[in-house]
């Protein structure tokens, strides 16, 4: 079930003159873009991450906020973000991945922690909804433009393009700029 509804998605754009079928399926469309900038699953369900497990004993999951763990857990939810007492689970190491940096988590093993998290269309942020809502206007209404995405100016002769801060950051940038920065707060960094 989709994190913004049809009804929501007009309230946050205006937007009453698109087909509400049309609308539905580019939404799909721009949970899983934002989903893949976030690199986070976003609607609430049952996940097992691979988890790095920090020595304090706590492991971040990727889809919060956190609701519950299985029963048979040896670890418990701490806040809407962080499971503790994980480290009695550590006999469950699954591997030591070469993520291509240094720290802690670069060389720690990882747990696979089973949980239950993510928003409903009641919990989303409102900084979410309104990305998934203007990207998903975006690719409802595609601008035509010669220009490239996010150019403050182009030339022709001698081929010359200015940008307000540079090109965009991520794809979605082309699709309605400025979603990157309106999401990167809830981007995951475990």
């Amino acid at each position: 079930m989709p994190l913004l509804t049809y009804a929501r998605y007009v309230t946050l754009t205006g937007d009453t003159a698109s087909a509400s079928a049309t609308i539905e399926e580019q939404i799909d469309v721009a949970e899983q873009e934002v989903e893949r900038f976030l690199d986070r699953p976003l609607a609430e369900g049952l996940y097992t991450d691979s988890l790095v497990v920090y020595p304090s004993g706590r492991a971040y999951p990727k889809a919060v906020p956190l609701v519950s763990v299985p029963a048979t857990a040896t670890y418990e939810i701490e806040d809407e973000v962080t499971l503790k007492s994980v480290a009695a689970a550590y006999d469950l190491i699954v591997d030591y991945p070469d993520v291509g940096w240094d720290g802690y988590a670069a060389t720690s093993g990882r747990v696979a922690l089973t949980y239950t998290g993510g928003w409903t269309a009641q919990n989303v942020p409102l900084a979410v909804a309104r990305a998934i809502a203007l990207i998903t206007y975006g690719l409802a209404h595609p601008q035509v433009s010669s220009a490239p995405p996010g150019a403050t100016s182009v030339k022709v002769g001698d081929v010359s393009v200015s940008y307000a801060g540079g090109p965009p950051a991520d794809p979605l940038d082309e699709v309605y700029p400025g979603a990157s920065r309106l999401l990167a707060p809830y981007r995951w960094r475990g």
